[in-house]
């Protein structure tokens, strides 16, 4: 992927596209660009506040209104949870006193709502007995599971980060995800590979340290192969870390 490129911008022509498109002159770039930065971090702080796990958020600026695409993940199921989330966007915007309205689409990547759970239940019958697992990663089961079906690689990174900023030990967890993550990807054909990489103070050691977990391929010499990438630094207690995480599908 690269560490001094953006691997989104590489691959439009290809596979990807920008997450926000603006139509606007070029004197109104720098106030555009800092309005979407500060909106995709406002929708973030609401999104955890309601444990929301988000996979995406796609802003789209025409000349009357803004549309914003949310896609997250939600363990539990709450009710009315997008007329929440548009109150609290509209009124975010009536603060800044911006001239137009927005409209707001939420999708919501649940197994229900994705009309797997007949596949899910079928393929984690015996949870309990899924690789030694405890049930705590019972949610990660979930989360991983609707990662690989949508192609979210947002999903799992959220979910990691939470438990990498209070578990002291990281190799452990880790051996416990990528069991999990194993079964999964052997169920999706489409997955050809994935691989996860934990960059720093791992388990608190003086010196930096590197662990790597993946299964199958994870090819990164070609820009026309479908790899979903994510990066995320994580604020354990020992440091900061990086935590980067390939999906690698069928084009």
């Amino acid at each position: 992927m690269g560490q001094k490129t953006i691997p989104q911008s590489l691959r439009l022509d290809h596979l990807k596209n920008w997450n926000s498109n603006w139509i606007s002159e070029k004197s109104d770039y720098s106030k555009l660009f800092y309005f979407d930065y500060t909106l995709r971090e406002y929708i973030t702080k609401i999104c955890k506040k309601d444990n929301l796990n988000i996979s995406k958020i796609n802003i789209k600026k025409n000349n009357q209104y803004i549309e914003i695409y949310l896609s997250f993940y939600l363990y539990k199921e709450k009710k009315n949870i997008t007329e929440k989330l548009q109150k609290d966007i509209d009124a975010y915007l009536l603060y800044l006193n911006l001239p137009f309205t927005s409209r707001f689409y939420v999708i919501n990547n649940t197994i229900g709502n994705l009309n797997i759970k007949s596949m899910f239940y079928k393929n984690f019958r015996n949870k309990k007995k899924l690789a030694r697992i405890n049930s705590n990663f019972y949610n990660f089961i979930n989360t991983s599971y609707v990662a690989f079906y949508t192609q979210s690689v947002e999903l799992i990174s959220n979910y990691l980060i939470k438990d990498l900023k209070r578990i002291p030990k990281h190799r452990q967890y880790l051996n416990n995800i990528n069991r999990i993550l194993i079964k999964q990807y052997n169920i999706f054909n489409n997955c050809l590979g994935y691989k996860i990489q934990l960059k720093g103070r791992v388990n608190g050691r003086e010196r930096s340290n590197k662990i790597v977990m993946k299964s199958g391929k994870t090819p990164l010499n070609t820009l026309k192969y479908n790899v979903k990438y994510d990066y995320k630094e994580v604020l354990t207690p020992y440091g900061i870390c990086s935590l980067k995480i390939w999906l690698f599908y069928k084009n």
